[in-house]
């Protein structure tokens, strides 16, 4: 879900200017405006992404500092968080034997992870949020590893899954984290992202550098070497929806 809070300020951001991620064109259709920040889908590739947007270290910055330390806006991001996390745990306990070994992207407040523990996964997760990992440890009991995913040296062929929950959206470096990913997954490991539509508002744009579509998700796992993709899509009306993507690591 996304970082409870205001969200950073845009204004006080760096702003640098690209071309599409994942194939390099400069052809592009512009979607929305929210300055200083534009949302943009490829032309040739049909891949929607943040442009201008924030250099790498900016974008690290605004990772860092993205979560509140309100307990108000705390116990919203559970509330809201809630419906998500128990067809998570549904989704896993259907396909994985107890003591899977199960590692989360962007845990957040470590919402998720906990409940990972009590049904009895283990379980570790990665968050760049300072905030977020002490208040995991400190309220919950888990211990988030505080650091952005593109940089954590995990082991190799650990994990049974990985899963991210509307992280893959804010990762600075999104070909980085799925080459990561196939590596921390043992054989026949899963890859399992939820994502959603509509693009952000402006103080969310950008913390998000991308939005993923069924195709364009699809054709970026396997680019990365995963098979057997599945989507299934939750439509809520025509402008909105989100969807549970499911890959294997050959």
């Amino acid at each position: 879900m996304p970082p409870a809070g205001a969200g950073p300020d845009p204004a006080a951001a760096e702003v640098e200017d690209a071309g599409c991620e994942r194939c390099g064109s400069a052809e592009r259709l512009l979607l929305r405006r929210c300055p200083p920040w534009a949302w943009q889908r490829c032309s040739r590739c049909g891949h929607v992404y943040l442009a201008p947007r924030p250099p790498a270290r900016a974008h690290a910055r605004l990772l860092r500092a993205a979560l509140s330390e309100r307990v108000p806006e705390i116990e919203a991001a559970e509330r809201r968080e809630a419906p998500a996390r128990r067809r998570w745990i549904e989704e896993l306990r259907a396909g994985c034997p107890a003591g899977a070994r199960v590692l989360e992207i962007g845990s957040r407040f470590g919402f998720l992870l906990a409940d990972l523990r009590a049904a009895e996964f283990d379980a570790a997760g990665i968050e760049p949020s300072p905030i977020g990992c002490r208040f995991a440890e400190r309220w919950l009991g888990v211990r988030p590893e505080c650091v952005q995913a593109e940089e954590w040296e995990g082991p190799a062929g650990a994990f049974d899954v990985v899963l991210a929950d509307e992280a893959l959206e804010r990762v600075c470096d999104l070909e980085r984290v799925l080459t990561l990913a196939r590596a921390w997954l043992r054989p026949s490991g899963r890859i399992l992202v939820r994502w959603r539509v509509p693009l952000p508002a402006a103080a969310d744009a950008p913390l998000r550098r991308r939005a993923f579509t069924t195709r364009t998700l699809d054709e970026a796992l396997r680019a990365h070497g995963f098979a057997d993709v599945d989507t299934q899509e939750d439509a809520w009306w025509k402008a909105a929806r989100s969807g549970w993507t499911c890959a294997r690591r050959p």
